[in-house]
């Protein structure tokens, strides 16, 4: 939104250089009504084109956050395996300790 007023004052500014000098209270020489119409084409555009931006910055954070998920989800995987691997590494040391004590009796 600040772009989109940014972006009409500048607009506006522009066009107040090409224009003919102001009036007395302020307004353009002319057709106010035409005026009117071309600042609030102007406003609209620049507010399209702030929707836009919004549009596509949404879109970049929605794909950053996929990105986020999928690597929380290989970590999660990564951790499940290891903890599996560290299971298993248990039960063959006592599977092996169990076994020696056995052939000892």
């Amino acid at each position: 939104m600040k772009d989109a007023c940014l972006c009409f004052t500048e607009g506006e500014a522009r066009k107040q250089d090409k224009s003919s000098p102001n009036n007395i209270d302020g307004s353009f020489e002319g057709n106010g009504e035409d005026s009117f119409i071309e600042k609030l084409d102007m406003l609209l555009k620049c507010l399209e084109e702030d929707g836009d931006l919004m549009v596509s910055a949404s879109s970049e954070v929605n794909e950053h956050k996929k990105q986020l998920d999928w690597v929380e989800m290989e970590t999660e995987q990564l951790n499940e395996h290891e903890i599996f691997q560290e299971l298993m590494d248990e039960d063959e040391s006592t599977f092996t300790s169990v076994r020696s004590k056995l052939e000892k009796a």
